[in-house]
C-alpha cells in the first residue's frame, strides 16, 4: 500500500494504492480527496479513531498508518511552502 499525490485541474488529491499483481502493479483502494481536506479527515480520525472508514479497517490499515500517511502529507505540505 502507498500513497500517491495527483494533481488534476490546479487541485492536488491524495489515493491509497495498493499493488494487485504484476500485470496491474496497482489499484486504487480509497479516494481522500482534495489533499487539503484529506489531511483535516485524517487528523480527525486519529482524534476518534471509531470513526475511521470501515473500507479502510477491512484491508488490514492502522492507526499507525494513518500517522504514517499524516506525516506523509505534511512532510509534503512543508516541502512545497
Amino acid at each position: 500500500m502507498f500513497l500517491k499525490t495527483v494533481t488534476s485541474k490546479g487541485h492536488e488529491y491524495i489515493y491509497l494504492y495498493v499493488y494487485k499483481d504484476q500485470r496491474t502493479p496497482r489499484d486504487t483502494m480509497y479516494k481522500f480527496g482534495r489533499k487539503e481536506i484529506a489531511l483535516l479527515n485524517m487528523k480527525r480520525w486519529l482524534e476518534e479513531f471509531s470513526e475511521f472508514p470501515k473500507e479502510l479497517l477491512d484491508a488490514g490499515c492502522t492507526q499507525m498508518d494513518l500517522i504514517n500517511w499524516i506525516n506523509k502529507i505534511e512532510g509534503n505540505l512543508k516541502n512545497v511552502i
